[in-house]
């Protein structure tokens, strides 16, 4: 797991990323890089978190890989990037491997075997059957991301996944019956709009040689089938008066491990908001049989003053604030909101999750990328090509 943060305003954009990767659910090394830059003629960063790899290839490598391959050829908008950058990554050869595509759907149908065996656990489900209608029921987005038939899909990998499924399944009785369904299933989640553990958080942000304000662009990345990426829609964020009415947007933007971060903007924990909501709801529920409308427009009453008191008293004021920084303001502010999810977790029950130093790039339309922060394994001095081979 790991800690990131995004923070734009007019001026420009700061990014800070941790070190931390989790290896094996338990060990804990504080030497990963997260964010990336381009060639020097480039003013955007490329951050990434969740997954370190994409079907088994370290996304450092693919990432280089791209910095090599645009060289000093810019390009107009920050979009044009992310175009770029996932036409670059479905063309890679390695992910275009035969062997690639099969260990990708390998993990993608045990991930599907992990559900089903947790609904045949607890949701009182007593047959494979039912377990996997009900994933296909509650879990299954109806958007679809990726084009290949079914037929085709399943003369490639249909043998690879009906051998995971006896492997897990053998033991119930009728198992073989439902061979086909699961197949099915995975075919359709792997097509869907829905993303597996393998999935990595790819975030480019900068500005474009067209662009006067900076934008972050945000999507989930997971895997190659047949020459077609699945990615999921971009979330866009940008300061430019063009595209928000003549209004100013800045912005704080946390991924991955979210929730100190959010503490901090709306003056609740996630964990305790939902709390909150769960007790009212359940109020209202106890009340509703004396007088089920007056008891829904007094809670909904409520809920909208508490969010007011919330958005007035902690989310407006940091926001405001935003608006006026410095860009070296924002560095140090996101590099701070890295170092709080840090100290949280070192002290909590949680294994160290975020750790180790924190990197910090800022970008501005004037300087392009700065590193405010940044860990290097190397001696800087003792290594001048390093240096040349760079410019």
């Amino acid at each position: 797991m790991t800690a990131e943060v995004g923070i734009i305003n007019q001026r420009g954009i700061a990014l800070a990323a941790d070190s931390a990767i989790t290896m094996g659910g338990s060990k804990v090394i504080n030497s990963a890089t997260k964010i990336f830059t381009l060639d020097s003629a480039h003013y955007v960063g490329i951050m990434i978190f969740g997954n370190a790899d994409i079907m088994g290839i370290p996304w450092e490598v693919i990432i280089k890989s791209f910095r090599e391959f645009v060289g000093n050829k810019t390009k107009g908008t920050v979009g044009d990037y992310v175009k770029s950058f996932l036409d670059y990554i479905s063309s890679f050869k390695p992910l275009r491997l035969e062997q690639s595509q099969i260990q990708y759907v390998n993990c993608f149908s045990w991930e599907l075997i992990k559900l089903i065996k947790n609904q045949l656990k607890s949701n009182n489900v007593t047959n494979v059957e039912d377990a996997i209608q009900y994933l296909l029921q509650n879990y299954l987005p109806p958007k679809v991301r990726i084009r290949i038939s079914q037929k085709k899909f399943e003369s490639k990998f249909g043998q690879y996944i009906k051998n995971m499924y006896e492997q897990n399944f053998n033991s119930i009785e009728h198992y073989k019956n439902y061979a086909d369904l699961f197949l099915e299933a995975v075919y359709k989640f792997i097509i869907a709009d829905y993303y597996s553990e393998q999935n990595t958080g790819v975030v480019i942000a900068g500005y474009g040689t067209k662009e006067y304000f900076p934008s972050i662009y945000r999507m989930n990345i997971e895997g190659l089938i047949e020459g077609q990426l699945k990615f999921s829609e971009p979330i866009i964020w940008n300061s430019s008066p063009i595209q928000n009415g003549g209004n100013s947007t800045p912005n704080i933007i946390p991924f991955a491990q979210t929730d100190v971060i959010f503490t901090l903007l709306t003056g609740i924990s996630p964990e305790l908001n939902e709390l909150h909501e769960m007790q009212i709801g359940k109020i209202g529920r106890e009340l509703s049989e004396y007088n089920e409308t007056a008891v829904n427009s007094l809670i909904k009453k409520y809920k909208q003053q508490f969010n007011d008191y919330k958005q007035k008293a902690y989310i407006d004021p940091i926001i405001n604030l935003l608006e006026g920084l410095s860009i070296k303001e924002m560095g140090e502010m996101a590099e701070t909101l890295i170092s709080l999810t840090s100290f949280k977790r070192k002290f909590s029950s949680d294994i160290g999750t975020v750790g180790g130093p924190t990197d910090v790039l800022t970008i501005t339309r004037g300087e392009g990328p700065i590193w405010m922060k940044r860990k290097k394994y190397f001696d800087g001095e003792m290594n001048k090509g390093y240096e040349l081979r760079r410019k």
